[in-house]
């Protein structure tokens, strides 16, 4: 029996190197798209685009507009990424 379990560390060694090297190399991203889902951001920018096209603005406001909610966006994630706390 020892002799089996002798074989079998390795690749069990392999699997949770790996495991833990996979959440390591993509928590950040995944982490992201958490906040993005939470944060609601894919909806705001369709509801900004929609409410500004049917005003008549033009592009470059749209523009304006969604990278405005992209840059809110960014700044809680940068926030929350680097452990600080949020100040007013």
């Amino acid at each position: 029996m020892y002799f089996q379990h002798s074989l079998y560390e390795p690749e069990a060694r392999k699997i949770n190197t790996t495991y833990l090297n996979g959440i390591s190399l993509h928590f950040g991203n995944k982490l992201c798209m958490f906040l993005n889902i939470l944060l609601k951001k894919n909806e705001r920018i369709k509801t900004v685009k929609d409410e500004m096209k049917k005003k008549g603005t033009t592009e470059m406001e749209v523009s304006a507009a969604v990278k405005d909610i992209v840059e809110q966006c960014s700044r809680i994630k940068t926030v929350i990424l680097s452990g600080r706390r949020f100040s007013s």
